[in-house]
């Protein structure tokens, strides 16, 4: 969804592009997800790497930092591609985004740019509403790709919970044993209500 809204553009986008890396090490197999040729505003091509991720408390250690599980995912993609992008003259972006429509600030703030200087081409005293209009519309896209693919998530914890409780004896061999099968069984049905949680949060910023 984000290679065909970038090309709405009329950016050159390559989906995945291989051997990216190789004029460094040819054994480099690390393959970003989308690179942009022509990006708005002149410059080197763009790489970006996608990545969603969750907001539970096992990757968020304070209720008070909302942005913690962007900002970690965003400093490991940085980690694995931002030297060898800046080696071979390219500038890398991590586009992070969360289950609940979070978008991080930087892939957020080039977004924002690329709409408005590609509407700048027609109307240079483009509003800036009509900027924001555009990227509303984006953010709506890209959630329900995520809402989707949430979604089917969902579906698998529930059938793995359902086949294991299924396929859970009527008697056990030992009280320990049962313990281990219930305590299994609530952790696979906390999972499950945690991702539930995020898909019906994640619909509700859909909708607004």
């Amino acid at each position: 969804m984000l290679v065909l809204l970038l090309r709405t553009l009329g950016l050159a986008v390559s989906l995945e592009p291989i051997g990216l890396f190789g004029n460094v090490n040819a054994d480099d197999n690390r393959r970003p997800d989308i690179l942009i040729h022509n990006p708005y505003g002149g410059g080197e091509r763009v790489i970006l790497d996608v990545a969603v991720t969750g907001v539970t408390g096992r990757n968020r250690c304070s209720d008070e930092d909302v942005d913690q599980p962007l900002r970690i995912r965003f400093n490991q993609k940085k980690a694995k591609y931002d030297h060898i992008a800046r080696t071979n003259g390219l500038t890398f972006i991590p586009a992070i985004f969360s289950h609940t429509g979070q978008i991080h600030d930087t892939i957020k703030g080039w977004m924002f740019n690329q709409i408005k200087m590609k509407m700048e081409l027609d109307d240079p005293q483009v509003q800036s509403g009509k900027i924001k209009s555009i990227m509303r519309y984006w953010t709506r896209q890209l959630s329900a790709v995520i809402n989707k693919t949430a979604s089917r998530a969902i579906l698998a914890v529930a059938t793995k919970l359902v086949d294991k409780v299924n396929s859970t004896p009527l008697t056990a061999s030992s009280s320990d044993q049962c313990d281990d099968i219930m305590n299994a069984n609530h952790d696979s049905a906390q999972r499950f209500m945690e991702d539930m949680e995020l898909a019906v949060l994640n619909q509700d910023h859909t909708q607004i």
